[in-house]
């Protein structure tokens, strides 16, 4: 079930990153914005019982390298799901620092704002993230994110973790 939801929208994130790979081996466009596609998986609750266990999660930023080995992003996006007459999103603004390692693996943390919703109340939260990843070149990447979003939202706990392929352009 959760490889049917996540094929399209894995494969159509491959085909773009591919593109904008070509495209910024070919040009010399500042690899500023950033596309990060994946899934968001919640922690145990009534959002991972009834909507479901993982959902779509979009992100686009901003990176300004620090210097050549960190990185201060900028980014918004959305993740969520509808699923039942049950209605779960959330509207993430946050800011995460990144260090590279020798390697390509790279690291980091940050905060945020996180404007959720889950079916007719919505709250503004405050949330810590920390990531960790590996940069297949310049301008693709694969990141690993857990939010630790305070506080929760009608009763519920609205953390989670989330899966990125990223493109940089």
């Amino acid at each position: 079930m959760i490889i049917k939801k996540l094929l399209l929208p894995l494969v159509a994130t491959i085909l773009l990153l591919m593109a904008i790979s070509c495209f910024a081996q070919s040009t010399s466009v500042p690899k500023g914005i950033s596309l990060r596609i994946g899934a968001f998986m919640p922690a145990r609750s009534f959002v991972s019982d009834t909507i479901g266990s993982s959902m779509l999660d979009v992100r686009l930023g901003y990176d300004w390298k620090d210097n050549a080995k960190s990185t201060t992003t900028l980014e918004t996006g959305w993740f969520g799901s509808t699923k039942n007459d049950n209605n779960f999103q959330v509207y993430p603004l946050d800011c995460s620092y990144k260090v590279k390692t020798e390697s390509k693996f790279f690291y980091g943390a940050g905060a945020g704002l996180y404007f959720a919703k889950i079916n007719e109340v919505s709250k503004t939260h405050f949330g810590l993230h920390v990531l960790s990843g590996w940069a297949f070149t310049d301008i693709v990447d694969l990141e690993a994110r857990y939010t630790n979003i305070n506080g929760n939202l009608d009763g519920q706990n609205i953390s989670g973790w989330s899966i990125f392929l990223a493109g940089k352009f």
